[in-house]
């Protein structure tokens, strides 16, 4: 069977050691394997964002990482990922806080091999699937702790104090969370049975508890018969019980009336219109009542003394076996059989039966069912036609209710969510009033029970309602009763969002008050004309900006007011306007010794026939906004440590120049350069160091270069040229030579490391710009590049057609 590929992220900075890495990698293992490499923790980031991999391997000498950063970022966002720390640090504890920083495992530079970094990777992948699985072990206990429909809480053994409770617990004995938990077990307890509680040992099986009914308090003072089955565990560092509560009220409840009933019984089990019948623990029937044996076209002397089985369909021969034993095991059991009728018609019974005894006597199952047939396809045909109503509800655009009889909330739609800002489940009963505006919740209350208590025919009201994210959306509220044979049934209404026509109106209303004054206040020229082009209104800008008052501009022609070079675009712009378009134009308008540019928009306005009766002119000074963006564009592509353009700078500038080089069919020469021994500067003089080095680099390359040249910082110490006037590889190679005087003459400025002077290596291809891409380019000067670093770096090397010469 073919093995699954496995992908690894390689994050190394240093191109050698990452390659090395990679190669010891690939031939370690016959799985197919796939090697991505990141130079930085950005980058490494990115990649992990955007892609899936097996393992990353991290060293943590990363330019844009200390210590164990890189660790604790990699592990807070991908968790169930491993991580092997690869390192040339000897600090001591390096190993130890890197895997309690959440690393599977920890490599130093010096000891790795092919058969050491395979097993590490092995260990670490398995050791990750292990913490994986608990993880998602504990995560699947707790879930089924939290939704089990039954009460479940966890209390000390010693002290009795409630430690954990899901929400069936919750709901059952009406607490909130943290009022319930500051309760012990024998809280819970009716009074009188504390005592017994608290002194019942309860063997892990839960002997002793499930054996008797106890009764337990709830918050209201309601008493409930239950079954505890309580088994020991081991909770939060204490020995704890878990009890699983089983509230056995209604069936305790049952059993009494069936006592009291017993004297009625017989005649009951001759007349009643239910089926009945008894039969003993192994299924077989001891008596059948006339409506039980007439529901399936038979003689009760027939069916008597036969297993109940025989006139079951085959199919529910194991649910009638399965039903005897939980007879057996709880005394009574609730459900649908699915006897047959002599014809041959499954039916459906839904039954409640019972274990019953008399004492010296066999106990025997009373049981009691209803043919439930003809009901079911009613129910199905109802819940059809209920579901397309609510379908039909939902889709309404205004908010739709129902109220019962007393003026209870029954239903809402989802209209009326949205509207209301609460969910139906909360809106129900009196639940809507809650979402009424506070300084509105008093009155519309009091009038919505005024009109429930006075039976009138019409109901309609305006109030607010107050959403959790504090905003506030009127509406408009309409109802009527319903009724059926005369009697009074409920009331049904709607609810309409009148919020925008309240606001929109309001803002008419502030409209006329305001424009002066905002037309005024706004960093604007606001200008309104009428048909013929006269000024009707003008703002303080105008007034400013043309130097004349304002009420020397009303009434006067908008082209006998402005200048050149504005009156052409003036004259295009309510040209275009009055032909019932909106028009925007920027043009610049020299003021003084400054250049402006302005941003012009024409809006023609329509009377109620659609006629243009008027030009709204508005005019900003864009000429700010326009000199940042072309900052901001060029910071965009430049890097901030050497003022050189970033990758995407750099990317963007080649692919413009080779395009047109490839237009003219002209070759250009790529360079790749990589500086040797920069690691080392970094490691031991420190990153500012390392900063000064590089800007001094980039200064060098700058000045070396011609002006026309594109030089990138490609991340790292990498550097990437395209000479635009380099056509053939001498002079390429002359080219490279100089940046390999001129970077070492810069680096012999600065401080040198213990280990090499740093220096820097070339690789440069010179390439047809019309059948080879830039990317293809770069890549082959990479490759040259490797070659000059295996060949004793400090060099140039080409890549002439496939071969390399250095």
């Amino acid at each position: 069977m073919k093995k699954p590929a496995q992908t690894l992220l390689l994050v190394e900075d240093t191109r050698s050691d990452a390659l090395l890495y990679a190669t010891l990698l690939e031939r370690a293992t016959d799985t197919p394997r796939r090697i991505d490499l990141a130079p930085t923790l950005a980058a490494a980031s990115h990649m992990l964002a955007g892609g899936h991999y097996d393992a990353v391997l991290l060293d943590l000498g990363l330019p844009d990482s200390r210590d164990l950063q890189g660790v604790e970022r990699i592990v807070a966002r991908h968790p169930d990922l491993p991580v092997i720390v690869l390192t040339g640090q000897d600090e001591p504890g390096i190993g130890e806080r890197a895997i309690a920083a959440g690393a599977q495992d920890y490599l130093h530079k010096g000891e790795v091999k092919a058969g050491t970094l395979e097993r590490a990777l092995r260990y670490a992948c398995a050791r990750q699937r292990l913490e994986n699985a608990a993880r998602e072990t504990a995560q699947e206990l707790q879930a089924l702790f939290d939704r089990n429909p039954l009460p479940v809480f966890v209390y000390d053994e010693e002290t009795f104090a409630l430690l954990a409770a899901n929400d069936a617990a919750l709901a059952f004995y009406g607490h909130e969370r943290s009022a319930l938990l500051r309760l012990t077990a024998l809280d819970l307890q009716a009074e009188e049975q504390r005592a017994d509680f608290a002194a019942m040992p309860g063997s892990p099986q839960g002997e002793g508890f499930d054996a008797r009914d106890w009764r337990h308090v709830a918050a209201d003072g309601s008493i409930a018969t239950v079954r505890v089955h309580v088994e020991r565990l081991t909770f939060q560092g204490c020995r704890c019980r878990i009890a699983i509560v089983h509230d056995v009220t209604a069936q305790r409840r049952a059993q009494q009336r069936l006592q009291h009933s017993e004297r009625r019984y017989r005649e009951i089990f001759e007349q009643s219109l239910g089926c009945i019948c008894v039969h003993d623990l192994a299924g077989t029937l001891l008596a059948l009542n006339p409506a039980a044996a007439d529901a399936l076209d038979r003689r009760a002397d027939d069916m008597i003394g036969r297993p109940l089985s025989d006139f079951l369909p085959e199919a529910s021969r194991k649910v009638f076996h399965d039903y005897l034993a939980r007879i057996r095991a709880h005394g009574e059991d609730r459900g649908v059989f699915t006897p047959l009728h002599r014809n041959g018609q499954v039916r459906s019974w839904m039954y409640h039966n019972r274990l019953y005894r008399h004492e010296g006597e066999a106990p025997v199952v009373l049981g009691y069912a209803q043919d439930i047939t003809d009901q079911q396809l009613v129910e199905k045909q109802l819940r059809a036609k209920s579901v397309e109503l609510a379908a039909v509800n939902d889709s309404a655009p205004m908010g739709l209710f129902r109220a019962d009889a007393a003026g209870r909330c029954t239903y809402v739609n989802r209209t009326y969510e949205q509207i209301s800002g609460i969910p139906q489940a909360q809106a129900l009963g009196d639940g809507w009033a809650r979402a009424l505006h506070p300084d509105d919740r008093d009155r519309a209350v009091s009038e919505w029970s005024r009109f429930v208590g006075g039976r009138e025919e019409h109901f309609a009201d305006s109030h607010r309602f107050l959403h959790a994210d504090g905003r506030t959306v009127w509406c408009k509220m309409h109802a009527a009763p319903m009724t059926v044979d005369g009697e009074l049934t409920g009331f049904v209404g709607t609810v309409q969002d009148v919020t925008r026509e309240r606001d929109a109106q309001a803002a008419r209303r502030r409209g006329d008050r305001r424009l002066a004054t905002l037309a005024d206040a706004l960093p604007l020229l606001l200008m309104f004309l009428d048909r013929k082009g006269r000024v009707e209104f003008v703002n303080r800008g105008w007034s400013q900006e043309l130097e004349r008052p304002q009420e020397q501009m009303i009434g006067k022609p908008i082209v006998d007011l402005i200048q050149q070079p504005a009156t052409p675009y003036f004259v295009e712009g309510l040209a275009r306007a009055m032909a019932g378009k909106e028009y925007s134009i920027e043009f610049e308008d020299p003021h003084g010794a400054i250049l402006r540019t302005w941003h012009a928009i024409f809006i023609p306005q329509h009377d109620p026939r659609g006629h243009v009766d008027g030009i709204h002119v508005m005019l900003r000074d864009v000429t700010l906004d326009r000199t940042r963006q072309r900052e901001l564009a060029d910071r965009a592509e430049r890097d901030a440590l050497t003022g050189l353009f970033n990758r995407s700078g750099f990317e963007a500038h080649g692919h413009y120049h080779w395009q047109v080089a490839g237009d003219l069919h002209h070759a250009v020469g790529v360079f790749f350069i990589d500086l040797d021994g920069f690691k080392a500067i970094n490691d031991e003089l420190g990153h500012a160091a390392g900063d000064d080095l590089l800007r001094d680099v980039s200064t060098a390359l700058a000045e070396t270069l011609r002006a026309d040249d594109i030089i990138g910082r490609m991340g790292g110490d990498e550097f990437a040229v395209i000479a635009l006037h380099v056509t053939d590889d001498d002079g390429a190679r002359n080219v490279a030579n100089k940046i390999i005087e001129a970077i070492g003459a810069a680096a012999a400025r600065h401080p040198s490391s213990t280990r090499e002077p740093v220096s820097c290596s070339v690789g440069y291809h010179v390439a047809d710009t019309a059948a080879v891409s830039l990317g293809e380019a770069l890549k082959r000067a990479d490759e040259a590049l490797y070659v000059a670093k295996r060949g004793g770096k400090h060099r140039a090397t080409g890549w002439p057609g496939g071969r390399y010469l250095a």
